[in-house]
């Protein structure tokens, strides 16, 4: 029986509407069981997990309040739905609100990932991972983070940059990371050696 919210009326007697507030208990039981633990057992009330329709776009929000809710999330023509985070964000003129995908990676959208393709994930708090290889030359490569390989969100941001040999080099092999966004310059004595690189910033 579905959910009747005009009973009972004024002029109603128990003995004609009792079926339909019947009906209505079963309703909200109903309702209150979907991903919950039922009313009459240990831990009623508390969560057993939550599903979340897809949105079409951002809900409105009240500024100041941090929301979670599931959107599609496009990346190189692939998309996949996410759990978004809108939180606040401290900028160069104030805080405003920025939207998440926090659960976004490689992972979702590229089924060969591995740590010879360059890869990327976002952290919870906005913040984005980038990863990849290289190999050096005396002197200097240069990579830049938006551009090919597997990349995913476009970088906004560059804060940090560190590079490891991916083989054992020569004991007198150097190597250094440097940014200069949306470039990270690999710096070597030494050619021929695979780098691997980890770069953190910011990204849509």
């Amino acid at each position: 029986m579905s959910f009747n919210n005009n009973i009972p009326q004024p002029g109603d007697k128990i003995s004609q509407s009792q079926g339909q507030i019947l009906g209505n208990f079963q309703s909200l039981y109903t309702w209150a069981n979907v991903n919950h633990v039922s009313f009459d057992l240990t831990n009623a009330g508390k969560h057993i997990y939550v599903q979340m329709p897809v949105q079409g776009a951002p809900p409105a929000f009240t500024l100041g309040e941090i929301d979670l809710w599931n959107q599609a999330y496009t990346v190189n023509a692939a998309t996949k739905n996410e759990f978004y985070i809108r939180k606040e964000n401290q900028t160069n003129v104030g805080t405003v609100d920025v939207s998440v995908p926090s659960t976004a990676s490689i992972l979702g959208y590229y089924s060969g990932a591995s740590i010879s393709y360059t890869g990327w994930t976002f952290l919870p708090s906005g913040i984005l991972m980038q990863w990849g290889q290289a190999t050096t030359v005396v002197g200097s490569v240069t990579v830049n983070l938006n551009t090919g390989g597997n990349q995913g969100p476009v970088l906004t941001q560059l804060f940090s940059c560190q590079a490891s040999f991916a083989q054992t080099p020569a004991p007198s092999a150097t190597l250094s990371c440097i940014i200069g966004f949306p470039n990270i310059t690999i710096n070597s004595n030494t050619a021929g050696l695979r780098v691997n690189y980890l770069a953190i910033g910011s990204g849509v």
